[in-house]
């Protein structure tokens, strides 16, 4: 998300960019990534969408009516809220609403996993403004001592305090 409002992305060999998904964490501590909640029960509707229900087998039959539908609209919830404010970040990044509306619906939707990771190909080749580090050596030396200093540091937040200006 911090990425997406760049008007420009810097990134090295090693970059990466994640997918934009809510992980939920349930009151027993489990994570689960809404997008594949949601894909996983559309998934079932798809397999048995002309079935009667006495002929679906009954795992899935199971699974099926294991599905809480309160969670499901929730999930579905925090992820187009999450899909509104990441397409607000593009649009103020200075992207196209079209070119806005295809990023944000290849960063959202487009992952097999959440833990999917976009290198700087994968980047470009998804629309977003990325340039190669070498272009800025300084500027890359100067976020990589910063990061050395505080990459292991705890804090009850995550903010940006230091931002190198052109």
């Amino acid at each position: 998300m911090i990425a997406i409002a760049a008007d420009e992305i810097v990134m090295g060999e090693i970059s990466r960019i994640s997918s934009i998904d809510v992980i939920y964490t349930t009151e027993t501590g489990e994570r689960i990534s809404t997008l594949a909640y949601l894909r996983g029960f559309m998934k079932l509707g798809e397999m048995f969408k002309t079935t009667r229900k006495e002929d679906i087998p009954y795992p899935y039959l199971s699974l099926i009516e294991s599905v809480n539908l309160a969670i499901f609209e929730e999930f579905a919830g925090y992820l187009g809220q999450v899909k509104e404010y990441a397409l607000e970040l593009l649009k103020s990044a200075g992207y196209e609403d079209k070119e806005a509306e295809n990023i944000n619906d290849r960063l959202v939707y487009g992952p097999l996993t959440h833990y999917e990771v976009i290198n700087f190909e994968k980047a470009k080749s998804i629309g977003l403004r990325v340039k190669f580090y070498e272009e800025f050596k300084e500027s890359w030396s100067i976020m990589r001592r910063w990061l050395g200093k505080y990459i292991l540091e705890e804090s009850g937040i995550h903010h940006i305090k230091y931002f190198i200006p052109r």
